[in-house]
């Protein structure tokens, strides 16, 4: 490292990404990439004229996106969040809401992301061991006193914790934000999201992205839908001077 680095970051451990071999003879199966293509009206927009247009930039505020994801999940424009994949959009999250006072709790055996960004932002955040079976100590966050990170279904486990839990922790306390992964969520068995309970509770985030079950990782979108009030905290943070 250069003798200029801020020395807030001397014990800072990068997230290692996983490897990206040149040779695509094989299906590397721990990136959670697919050799399946897109949807075909994916595949139909990237051969149109909308594509001509790629020399400029696109519409910061992603309005189209947006109308297109509130229309999906019945909520309003002003509770979608759109960044450039979901890590991008939870590294806004934890800039906008988490510190050294705001404090986080995630498990211990997660997304490696979560662990990264804390140390990145300087976020007083605790590992929340799982339960001997891989599961999620729900008590135990609700009596941490703290904000809550969870994946579900959780990465690397695959186990969910159901709706009616999360709905629980949102419960315990309105002053606790609690930022639920989705990335995975069309994979699990249940197949049910959260996003339905944003109308319900304005101290919850759903973050999603497309990279996993709709085949455009390489296309890195992301975004999360909250009540209006969160969105646009994450806008104010996104688009600082």
């Amino acid at each position: 490292m250069s003798e200029f680095l801020c020395s807030r970051y001397d014990n800072l451990e990068p997230y290692v990404p996983g490897e990206q071999p040149k040779d695509k003879q094989y299906i590397k199966l721990n990136a959670n990439e697919t050799s399946m293509l897109p949807s075909p009206n994916i595949m139909k927009v990237l051969k149109s004229s909308r594509m001509d247009r790629l020399g400029f930039y696109g519409d910061p505020d992603a309005i189209e996106l947006r109308k297109a994801l509130a229309e999906r999940y019945d909520v309003d424009i002003d509770e979608v969040f759109v960044g450039n994949g979901s890590d991008a959009v939870l590294s806004v999250i934890f800039l906008a809401f988490f510190d050294d006072k705001e404090k986080i709790a995630f498990p211990d055996i997660t997304y490696g992301f979560y662990r990264t960004f804390s140390k990145s932002f300087a976020i007083d955040a605790m590992e929340m061991p799982l339960k001997d079976d891989f599961t999620v100590d729900v008590d135990g966050y609700i009596e941490s006193g703290r904000h809550i990170v969870l994946a579900n279904p959780n990465a690397p486990t695959g186990y969910s914790i159901p709706v009616s839990e999360i709905e629980r922790m949102l419960k315990s306390d309105s002053k606790r934000l609690v930022v639920i992964d989705e990335a995975y969520i069309d994979y699990d068995i249940e197949n049910e999201s959260c996003v339905p309970l944003i109308k319900k509770y304005k101290n919850l985030i759903v973050v999603h992205t497309m990279s996993k079950s709709r085949n455009l990782a390489g296309a890195h979108i992301g975004y999360c839908i909250a009540d209006k009030a969160l969105i646009e905290d994450l806008n104010g943070i996104k688009f600082a001077n």
